[in-house]
């Protein structure tokens, strides 16, 4: 069954309320690269998700001391459809939501990132 490709367009959630997208702050690492579709960027194999802060409303606190620890950024697993190329790596599809959200985050190794994908012109 075809699935959405992923794209910088998308909005990414944290599991503790941190949100955003690329126009309000968060940043995907250079691996969104020249394939547009709907003018946003696909997201390529390897690509990292930063930018979760308080201010974006990650409210994950340290069990030790209660104060702040945002998720800060989540590197996503390899995506597991191999049939759209870009560059020679591999697009992220809708399809690849569960394995995402098995990621763990680098500022407090909580997994639970989600991606909310608005595009359905091109699928893989």
């Amino acid at each position: 069954m075809a699935s959405a490709i992923l794209t910088d367009g998308a909005t990414f959630t944290c599991k503790h309320g941190g949100s955003g997208t690329v126009a309000s702050g968060l940043s995907i690492s250079a691996l969104a690269d020249v394939f547009i579709i709907n003018g946003h960027k696909a997201i390529l194999a390897g690509a990292t998700i930063s930018g979760f802060t308080v201010a974006s409303g990650c409210g994950f606190k340290n069990l030790t001391s209660g104060l702040p620890q945002p998720c800060m950024s989540f590197t996503l697993p390899p995506p597991s459809e191999k049939s759209v190329l870009v560059k020679g790596q591999p697009v992220y599809t809708a399809a690849d939501a569960a394995a995402i959200a098995l990621a763990p985050s680098q500022g407090n190794l909580v997994p639970g990132l989600t991606v909310s994908e608005p595009q359905t012109l091109v699928s893989a």
